[in-house]
């Protein structure tokens, strides 16, 4: 039977209007950390025991350093809105030091041998994926009214931290006709009825069924690589560069606030963040 403490939390957030994935990562971790100390309430822990749970992250866990803030975060959440018993400002625990991998990095051959085996039903989402470098959930809550056609560009509302931004749009959808229109429309969306009121509902297609799309795609083409929607980005990110544009522009492109983010695909690039060309050649 679900925890009655954690499905409060959860209806808590979701009236507080906090995104669907931030609800669940809060939850999650909040799950973890009550489990790690024998299933105590909370209330009955305090800083100590939230210092020895993200040091054991660190030190026996593994966690990158970005997993290991996100757990902080959920705590820090926890204590301040829920138990308001806002933790200390100075806590004292072992950081992680385990670095982030490098983004896996498609080639442009990969590229068009994994789209021309995505199914026609997903091709159109997972295009817009590396064609537009958008977050998986950013492409499967488009609509056709977020597509701008005359000046070839993608609006994204609330995306990662609420923002909203404009990215490019391929040429090859720059010129779509209603029947693509409609296409995108409803092959991305599923209805359901509602049983009080009757009324038709529109939901925008499972994520998961773009996620199983490409990786079914990856294994038909023979990429050996681990190949998930956010790798489609990262090549969408890594492309850019290559082919020219400046790093402030792939920034704005991708709705990264800080610069050193996105600095992380000049790591990937042939000749290297500084264009060293290696004596061997």
């Amino acid at each position: 039977m679900p925890s009655q403490f954690l499905q409060y939390i959860e209806a808590f957030m979701c009236r507080k209007r906090y995104a669907k994935r931030t609800i669940e990562s809060y939850v999650s971790w909040i799950a973890k950390y009550i489990r790690f100390h024998q299933l105590q309430h909370p209330s009955k822990l305090h800083d100590n025991d939230v210092e020895v749970f993200l040091s054991f992250l660190a030190s026996e866990a593994n966690v990158a350093a970005n997993t290991q803030a996100q757990a902080l975060n959920a705590l820090t959440f926890l204590y301040s809105k829920i138990i308001q018993k806002p933790l200390t400002a100075d806590l004292r625990f072992a950081k992680s030091h385990q670095q982030k991998k490098l983004p896996v990095v498609l080639t442009r051959a990969e590229i068009t041998a994994l789209l021309a085996h995505v199914s026609s039903l997903h091709l159109l989402a997972v295009s817009m994926l590396y064609g537009s470098g958008l977050r998986l959930m950013e492409c499967v809550r488009l609509r056709v009214g977020n597509i701008d056609f005359d000046f070839k560009c993608v609006r994204v509302y609330n995306g990662k931290g609420g923002k909203h931004r404009v990215v490019t749009l391929a040429k090859k959808y720059a010129h779509a006709n209603k029947q693509l229109e409609w296409q995108y429309l409803f092959s991305a969306t599923k209805r359901s009825v509602d049983p009080e009121s009757k009324l038709v509902r529109r939901h925008h297609i499972d994520e998961k069924q773009i996620q199983r799309s490409i990786r079914i795609a990856a294994a038909d083409a023979g990429i050996s690589k681990n190949v998930t929607p956010h790798t489609l980005r990262h090549t969408f990110a890594t492309h850019l560069l290559q082919s020219g544009a400046d790093i402030r522009t792939v920034q704005d492109q991708l709705g990264h606030t800080d610069v050193r983010t996105t600095q992380i695909y000049t790591h990937i690039l042939q000749r290297g963040g500084n264009a060293v060309v290696s004596p061997l050649g």
